[in-house]
């Protein structure tokens, strides 16, 4: 007597025998091991064993084998078929007698292409070697742009290195650019699959992109990307926060918001945290950073050059100076381009100013007058109390 313990399906492709639930359209050879348990001193063949498939000749067992165990031997016997390009019933017969049956589902390529999902699509634009992740972006500075995904499957990624990978880019003014990705080889247990496609340049063109990912030649995601103009992306940088930054004696870093006093020997400078008002959006901006003297109208520059701005704000703080130059700076300035984005005062606590007449200074005046003591401030108060 035989006793049927497990089965176990296949394919083979290319040389490669996979272990797999289900058979894919690009199978050469299908295999199936069936586990018998025999009792002691059973003797049979593999030719002992077939395989029915509906109503088809039997195909006989490829190969038998057997090992010795305590009071029975285990076997494993091997049935090996072209590929069926159908779902399929299997009848395992030992001799005469059913000893076990299977069903054997097979994979379209139509119904495997339905089944992919591209996960993270994205563009990656290198600025001076640093890569970032964006949708929309300003072109100048741009060294080379990428374009990534994840792809998956229900089916599991194996099925994925049978099948050409590419994707479209599609300007609108030309014939869409076509390029072919390398799928990477596949282990049984990955769930996903990279792909990355080095694009090198993309066309200087202001406006939408389409970015298709194509399996087959079928489109399975669309990406859009969009390239902004120069004087558009330098209203779009904005600064998150803004304070000083203080260098101590002992090389020390403190940060502070509001900067009243500063102690001898130390230098400070304004320090601001930068990025695009828009998530997605990248580039390289122009910022420069000046200051106004006490009384002076006609601003100092002590920065300009070029920043990377991501929706990730990054903190800039270039500016470095001396004791001496903390009485003379009211405020400092920082813009992107020609906007005006951020301002911070030094002594940036409020500071009053009050006229001949007893009424408060206009903003004008704060610059070039003494600051009001806080007891200023109620002595003029008591008086105005007082009055009526």
């Amino acid at each position: 007597m035989t006793e049927n313990k497990a089965l176990q399906l296949g394919y083979e492709s290319k040389g490669l025998k996979v272990v797999s639930p289900v058979i894919p359209w690009f199978a050469e050879k299908i295999f199936l091991e069936v586990s018998i348990r025999f009792p002691d001193k059973f003797l049979c063949s593999a030719t002992d064993f077939s395989l029915q498939l509906g109503k088809s000749s039997s195909i006989l067992g490829n190969n038998l084998q057997i090992s010795e165990a305590v009071g029975h031997k285990a076997g494993k016997v091997v049935f090996q078929l072209d590929n069926l390009l159908k779902n399929c019933k299997a009848k395992i017969y030992f001799k005469k007698k059913l000893i076990s049956e299977i069903d054997i589902p097979f994979l379209t390529k139509e119904a495997f292409l339905a089944s992919v999902e591209v996960h993270s699509p994205a563009l990656y634009c290198n600025f001076d070697g640093q890569i970032v992740s964006c949708q929309s972006f300003l072109m100048a500075g741009c060294k080379g742009v990428s374009v990534s995904g994840m792809l998956s499957s229900k089916y599991g990624a194996r099925f994925f290195s049978s099948l050409d990978v590419s994707i479209l880019i599609d300007v609108g003014s030309q014939i869409p650019t076509s390029l072919v990705a390398k799928v990477p080889n596949v282990e049984v247990s990955q769930s996903y699959i990279p792909i990355v496609f080095p694009v090198g340049a993309l066309p200087k063109k202001i406006g939408n992109m389409k970015i298709s990912y194509l399996l087959e030649g079928v489109k399975i995601c669309s990406l859009i990307c969009q390239g902004i103009t120069a004087n558009s992306f330098s209203k779009m940088i904005g600064v998150s926060k803004q304070s000083f930054v203080v260098w101590k004696k002992n090389g020390e870093l403190e940060f502070s918001d509001e900067l009243c006093e500063l102690e001898p020997e130390v230098r400070f400078g304004p320090c601001f945290w930068i990025g695009t008002k828009v998530d997605g959006l990248a580039g390289f901006a122009d910022i420069k950073i000046q200051g106004y003297l006490h009384g002076s109208h006609q601003p100092l520059c002590f920065w300009e050059g070029k920043v990377l701005a991501t929706s990730t704000p990054a903190l800039m703080a270039p500016v470095n100076l001396g004791p001496e130059s903390f009485k003379e700076i009211s405020y400092f300035e920082i813009l992107s381009g020609k906007n005006s984005i951020a301002m911070i005062k030094l002594g940036s606590k409020p500071t009053v100013q009050f006229t001949a007449e007893g009424t408060i200074a206009s903003a004008d005046v704060f610059a070039t007058t003494a600051n009001v003591s806080v007891q200023d401030v109620f002595k003029k108060l008591r008086q105005f109390s007082s009055s009526n």
